[in-house]
């Protein structure tokens, strides 16, 4: 067995995924070592230690996990109670959508990162798209499951938490068409884990990497 002394989350501070597994710490109470890393200059004990040299990683003791969605699952797992739902097959349809949840972060940072009308154009209509597909399956209230807050909701809420920084800049917002994922996001974001799941200086720090050369960013 592993003391939780011995887990140690590594990324960098404007990283989607890891804001999940921060979230997920969190609702389990539990405190996470975490190690910020400059994704533009990788160290070479980050490199040897993930195997895709991607963040995040988790080291458990000489083991290290990879993939955020198998890392919030972990975390969820070590810890009591549990985050997802005791139906299994509510719960596979859960791991359907927190699979999908990483191509909808992917596609909304191509969509922040448009260096060109015609790119935002395009990109934004795959994240519309991708935001179409989620929307249709919001068929509960508050939350993807109802009443209870899931991992499933963790996995989305990133989405948010970036939008909201974006519609301040620029007044774009593509979520406000879809009302169910415009309604989940405003409980996600009033949710206390996904409040301090970012770094004090984040929009700071988003403002000051994405803005050069983004259509949406540029004031």
């Amino acid at each position: 067995m592993f003391d939780l002394q011995d887990i140690n989350l590594v990324s960098f501070k404007l990283c989607p995924f890891v804001q999940k597994t921060v979230i997920v710490a969190e609702e389990k109470n539990i405190k996470l070592n975490i190690t910020y890393i400059d994704l533009d200059n990788r160290p070479d004990w980050f490199l040897q230690r993930s195997p895709l040299g991607k963040v995040p990683i988790l080291i458990v003791g000489e083991e290290t996990l990879f993939e955020s969605n198998v890392i919030m699952d972990f975390i969820d797992e070590i810890s009591e109670g549990s985050l997802k739902p005791m139906n299994l097959v509510q719960a596979a349809v859960n791991k359907g959508w927190i699979e999908f949840s990483n191509e909808l972060i992917i596609s909304q940072f191509h969509y922040i990162c448009s260096d060109s009308s015609e790119k935002l154009t395009r990109n934004r209509n795959k994240y519309i798209g991708n935001l179409s597909r989620i929307n249709d399956a919001l068929n509960k209230k508050p939350f993807f499951n109802g009443n209870e807050f899931g991992l499933v909701d963790v996995a989305f809420a990133p989405i948010f938490s970036r939008q909201s920084i974006i519609e301040g800049i620029s007044g774009d917002n593509p979520i406000r068409d879809f009302p169910n994922v415009f309604e989940w996001g405003k409980h996600l974001m009033s949710r206390p884990s996904v409040k301090i799941s970012l770094v004090i200086d984040f929009e700071t720090l988003f403002l000051k990497r994405f803005s050069t050369g983004s259509v949406l960013l540029t004031v």
